[in-house]
């Protein structure tokens, strides 16, 4: 890194923003510059990010701290904090909303740390000198801060990227990869919601004025010149290692925001590893949901599909009851549930259906042929109303199947309800619709809808001011994105429609096959105003209610089951896996990939495979989903009843108490169910128009246009290429660095030094593959790799670590025993004048991490990143051979 001044680069980037040179470059190109480079190129890139991005951050923290220099310290520790995580941090599509939350967490620090300290440390510059804020606004301006951090992601996002960071909505688009029209729509919707709640709040602020306001803010929001080039300079002499952390007063706000970071990812790492391990395959495991939110759904779907990580909320009921316990209405349901759990003290597990009740088996399974009747149909029209609300009751509670139970019937307060919305689901013979209307709520249009070939998004705003289009693939990329959640019994059993199978937990309860699942009678009770036989099936996580007089479905209680022990945890490398993908994997990570494109015989057997694990059926491990009641049952076809209305209680994590959660009830009732329409006439009205916005996926790389009547699908794949070909440009400047490797392919790998390595000395290599992992202690993204190269190496595979010169070698040791690395490392030597690249063990490498592969021949084999080479190669085609008759990379027949 040069000595060059800070304010010279400052000026230079401005610059280089008028010019082209950096503006057209992504946050994410600019993160990898200042990762990768150690020159003037990377100190360029953070000015850069924070001439991007400033305004926004500094708006934040002059709106949250009333003291400029507190404002200032919180400015500089936000940046100090990116300069740690830039190489984890996706920059292309969350730089900005990412920057916002870090921005309020640091400030939210800073005030504390200010209110412990009455005297002030000097921040490095001279006193900041900026105009006080309107005490009058003060309260306004936390309360627009706290009601923006409440939007749903989708939300949040735009309002940051356009109304706090002041980007166009095509240059929005171009971040998030959407249509521009599903920026403005977002916009509209965040920008209502934010009206709303800052209405709820006292402050009632006009649609009109609201728009003035975020306006205001942004182009009031420049930080001071002195203040950013303070911040590049530090970020940039971190980042060089030329000056310790602890050093500026600004650092001990960001260190402490780290830490909690940090501590947050190790959580929700937790939470991941289980909801991977269990929910992907078939268990209903919903943990993740309210982290992860779908786009464009309505906000019922997005809640529905939520329940805390938090296992504090433990169903009190048992899984199994014996058919000999008849169990009373009136009997109150602790008793009852501790007279059964000690009567059952023995539970089998049923593995088959054979081991199963065989009056229980009877009973659920005509009750889920009767529910799978409506696939049958040619011609289907489910059109209905839904709302849902948060219990008042129940707002910090632990979620027990009896408070399910209770909260399909406990008030919720009129000002809790969302307003109700329309929804439909509708088929003939050669097409399919599913749309939503936004009734009473501020939600907008959404129709989707295909043929046998072909398939289209339709978007709206409420006033149908905008309307955008998205293309998919085909109407089986679009079935799979489709969410069936607001309507209970059409997830209530897989469907198998003239289109396809129901594959996701949206769209399905379980993706176990009632008919391979073991039932077991667990009593009789009164629910939904008629005595029911229950029935309950570890392997599909699923209790019924089944009606004695009706033979009807009247309730239905998913769950899923503790996945913590060793078993669950190492499900993605067991044999059936393996068989089922044909292929083995090294990593979670790996595995949820491959789930991704599985397909839906895959899924389905994946899902019987995980059920086999033997879970255990103590009831403290049962974690209750979501209760449903069926009511009011109509024929709609001879011999086909479907319920009109359907009630649900499900868990969200509570908002007063971060160990409970709250109940939130749904209602849908039915308006009109129809079995002899066509939707050739609906059809036309949705399809775009001259003018119309387009997104088309169809080839590819997603393009953008205005919709032609006469344009062909050449015409569109031309922009496709076209698009695809701006994408290649940015990876040229790799690809020039890593063609010096591509021509030692198929060639005899250099031989490696006998001297220069750390942490011992290599194996023998003779007749093995082996891979080269090129690394650096000062590389941030290289550290993603180790705990799958560690896995590897565990497995058998022969792992060698490349260092390039100039690091410490007590430094590249502490590093490899602080990362517990079973396998040694080479640190290459500084180079001696030589002409041409340098090179690590022979090997022309610049880029860090990066992956060689030597076959069982001793010829380069591949290279690429860590994933791309499993990806082609496979973790088992790594391993040495040990058998005889045992084939490799490299080896001949």
């Amino acid at each position: 890194m040069t000595g060059r001044e800070p304010s010279a680069v400052i000026r230079n980037v401005r610059t280089l923003f008028g010019g082209g040179a950096v503006s057209g470059l992504t946050d994410g190109q600019l993160l990898d510059r200042f990762v990768s480079r150690h020159d003037d190129a990377a100190e360029t890139a953070f000015a850069a990010l924070v001439q991007r991005h400033g305004p926004m951050v500094w708006g934040v923290c002059r709106r949250l701290l009333h003291d400029p220099n507190d404002a200032a310290d919180a400015f500089q520790a936000t940046f100090l904090v990116l300069v740690h995580r830039a190489a984890t941090v996706r920059g292309d599509d969350t730089l900005g909303r990412w920057l916002y939350g870090v921005s309020r967490k640091v400030a939210a620090r800073t005030k504390r740390m200010s209110a412990r300290h009455s005297a002030r440390e000097p921040i490095g510059i001279e006193p900041v000198a900026a105009p006080d804020l309107d005490p009058d606004r003060a309260e306004w301006h936390i309360a627009l801060d706290e009601e923006i951090s409440r939007l749903p992601q989708r939300y949040r996002e735009v309002i940051v990227l356009c109304d706090l960071g002041g980007l166009r909505h095509d240059e929005a688009a171009r971040q998030l990869g959407c249509a521009v029209g599903t920026v403005g729509s977002r916009v509209s919707r965040a920008r209502e919601r934010l009206r709303a709640g800052l209405t709820r709040r006292g402050f009632a602020t006009p649609a009109g004025l609201l728009v003035s306001a975020l306006y205001a803010e942004t182009v009031s929001a420049s930080p001071p010149s002195a203040l950013a080039v303070s911040t590049v300079r530090t970020a940039t002499l971190i980042s060089a290692g030329q000056a310790v952390v602890g050093a500026f007063p600004s650092a001990a706000v960001a260190n402490g925001v780290l830490r909690t970071m940090f501590m947050t990812k190790m959580r929700l790492v937790a939470v991941v590893f289980l909801t991977i391990t269990a929910g992907a395959c078939g268990t209903i495991v919903l943990a993740f949901h309210h982290t992860l939110e779908p786009p464009d759904e309505p906000p019922s779907q997005q809640q529905s599909a939520q329940v805390s990580p938090d296992r504090a909320g433990r169903s009190s009921a048992p899984v199994e009851r014996k058919a000999s316990h008849r169990v009373s209405a009136g009997e109150p349901a602790r008793v009852r549930d501790e007279r059964v759990a000690q009567a059952d003290s023995q539970p089998a597990h049923g593995a088959t259906p054979a081991a199963g009740d065989p009056q229980a088996t009877r009973l659920a399974l005509s009750a889920h042929a009767q529910a799978a009747g409506i696939d049958k149909l040619p011609r289907f029209q489910y059109q209905a109303q839904y709302r849902h609300g948060e219990v008042d009751s129940m707002r910090a509670i632990d979620v027990t199947v009896d408070r399910l139970t209770q909260a399909l019937t406990a008030p919720v307060l009129a000002k809790d309800w969302f307003g109700r919305y329309e929804i439909s689901f509708s088929w003939d013979e050669s097409r399919s619709l599913w749309e939503m209307k936004p009734g009473e709520t501020v939600l907008n249009f959404d129709q989707r809808f295909w043929t046998r070939t072909d398939a289209w998004e339709r978007h709206a705003t409420k006033d149908k001011s905008t309307v955008n289009f998205v293309r998919p693939a085909g109407p089986s990329s679009l079935w799979k994105s489709v969410n069936l959640f607001d309507y209970g019994y059409l997830r209530l059993t897989p469907h198998r429609f003239w289109w396809g199978l129901t594959t996701h937990r949206e769209q399905s309860m379980s993706l176990v096959p009632p008919e391979k699942a073991s039932w077991k009678h667990l009593g009789v009770e009164s629910f939904g105003n008629e005595m029911c036989d229950i029935v309950d099936s570890i392997r599909r996580t699923e209790r019924l209610w089944i009606g004695q007089r009706s033979g009807r479905v009247r309730g239905v209680l998913t769950y899923s089951l503790d996945t913590t022990n060793d078993k669950a945890a190492n499900f993605y490398r067991s044999d059936p896996v393996r068989q089922i993908a044909g292929k083995g994997f090294v990593s979670i990570r790996e595995y949820s990939n491959w789930i991704s494109t599985a397909t839906d015989d895959q899924l389905t057997r994946i899902a019987l495979a995980w059920s086999d694990r033997d879970p255990t059926l103590d009831p403290a491990a049962i974690q209750p989903n979501e209760l449903v009641l069926f009511d009011d049952y109509r024929e709609v076809s001879p011999g086909l009843w479907i319920p009109f209305r359907e009630i649900r209680a499900f868990p969200h994590p509570s908002e007063t108490d971060k160990n409970k959660h709250k109940l939130i009830r749904s209602e849908l009732n039915v308006d009109e169910v129809r079995t002899d329409l066509s939707l050739a006439d609906r059809f036309a009205p949705l399809m775009p128009k001259e003018g119309d916005r387009i997104q088309d996926q169809r080839f590819g790389v997603p393009v953008d246009f205005d919709y032609r009547a006469d344009w062909s699908d050449e015409k569109i794949r031309e922009l496709a290429n076209i698009e695809y070909s701006k994408r290649l440009q940015g990876e040229e400047f790799v690809k020039g660095l890593t063609e010096p490797i591509s021509a030692m392919v198929g060639k005899p790998a250099p031989a490696l030094p006998t001297a220069g390595w750390i942490g011992g000395r290599p194996p023998d290599l003779v007749g093995k593959p082996y891979l080269l992992h090129f690394w650096a202690t000062w590389c941030g993204p290289c550290k993603n790799d180790l705990p799958q190269l560690k896995t590897l190496a565990e497995r058998g595979v022969v792992v060698l670590g490349m260092h390039p010169a100039g690091t410490p070698p007590e430094e590249v040791e502490n590093f490899r025993r602080d990362q517990e690395l079973p396998y040694p490392t080479l640190l290459a030597s500084a180079k001696t004048g030589e002409p041409g690249p340098s090179k690590i063990g022979g090997y022309p490498s610049t880029v860090f991490p990066y992956g060689i592969l030597i076959d069982a021949q001793g010829r380069v084999a591949g290279h690429g990143s860590l994933s791309e080479l499993l990806e082609k190669f496979g973790a088992e085609a790594l391993i040495a051979p040990s058998k005889p008759g045992t084939k490799k990379v490299g080896q001949n027949d």
